[in-house]
């Protein structure tokens, strides 16, 4: 049914208790604006004519300089063992950091409200480009309840992928008030795609993970000087693996020659059968952990319902002033 877009006005008075002043009251409007599908844009597929603003997170400035003399991107080949992503000069290879790092996975608000990503892709790709993009949003919605959709003038939070920078690159999770997704030319494959994407969501990459030294050994000796940092592991503080053991199969395992100075294995598993490295898409494992964490075992029909409506920012906005009291009056 087209619905035109409704404004409801929530007047919320909300006391919060305080150890030295006691309760403190605040009153607030929360204006929370919904839309139907098809009432606020009609391409499902991201390029509309909503083109969004300027976001805000769109690439440190040092990041991207270091990008550009260290990117290797425009030399790889499919049949390359390394990955794309492994080349793109950044930190881990391809993610963006910025100086409000979060803890990635343990964040609550580093994920999308209802699993729903508002996206926009860019006039920098071509047609084809573009069926390679919605190839892989439609990955994750064949299986996982995460919904990729078009950015609507009422979003505060979005993707917007583009490919005018160097390199295959995503911030890890949301980062609030829209955040670039890089794709030069050379990051254009199914498997390139689902892995930064994978990033967006709140994903960082398999070998990080805090028990990684239980299943792969790191050859140090054959890391390219400078790069080491890229192996760190990540703090059981920072991260969680939704009860899915470590996965050499994940689509966000480093290749076994990633960072190598001399061509010799970087990582080696410590299973003989295990294969690590692949860009084909997500394993069942990747598949798992994106809806544990996305809750998408809970009523799947209620978040269909959510994910119908486009929520502003207001909502956030009012909280984070709760917040600011509930702090002034501890």
């Amino acid at each position: 049914m087209l619905l035109s877009s409704v404004a409801r006005d929530l007047l919320v008075i909300v006391c919060v208790v305080g150890r030295v002043a006691g309760p403190v009251c605040v009153t607030a409007a929360v204006t929370t604006s919904f839309a139907s599908e098809e009432a606020d844009y009609d391409d499902a597929e991201g390029f509309d004519d909503h083109t969004p603003p300027a976001p805000k997170f769109v690439g440190d400035s040092h990041a991207l300089l270091q990008a550009e003399k260290q990117s290797k991107v425009h030399l790889w080949k499919p049949t390359m063992v390394q990955n794309v992503w492994e080349l793109s000069g950044l930190f881990e290879g391809d993610i963006m950091l910025d100086t409000f790092a979060r803890n990635g996975l343990l964040n609550p608000d580093a994920r999308w409200p209802f699993g729903v990503v508002p996206y926009h892709i860019s006039s920098d790709f071509s047609d084809y480009e573009k069926a390679v993009i919605m190839s892989a949003v439609s990955e994750y919605h064949e299986k996982t309840c995460v919904r990729f959709r078009a950015y609507r003038k009422c979003d505060h939070d979005w993707v917007d992928i583009r490919g005018d920078r160097p390199g295959c690159w995503s911030y890890v999770g949301r980062r609030g008030g829209g955040q670039v997704l890089n794709l030069a030319p050379g990051c254009i494959h199914h498997g390139v795609i689902v892995h930064e994407l994978m990033h967006a969501l709140g994903f960082f990459h398999q070998q990080s993970a805090v028990e990684r030294d239980d299943y792969v050994q790191i050859i140090w000796d054959n890391i390219r000087k400078g790069t080491e940092n890229n192996f760190k592991k990540r703090s059981i503080t920072d991260t969680i693996d939704y009860g899915i053991k470590y996965d050499y199969g994940s689509i966000m395992h480093y290749s076994r020659k990633a960072f190598s100075k001399n061509g010799n294995d970087t990582i080696v598993p410590k299973d003989p059968e295990a294969n690590i490295g692949q860009r084909g898409g997500m394993s069942d494992k990747d598949v798992a952990k994106v809806r544990n964490m996305y809750l998408c075992h809970e009523d799947e029909q209620l978040t269909e319902e959510k994910q119908e409506k486009c929520v502003t920012n207001m909502f956030d906005q009012f909280v984070s002033i709760l917040t600011d009291l509930y702090q002034d009056n501890t």
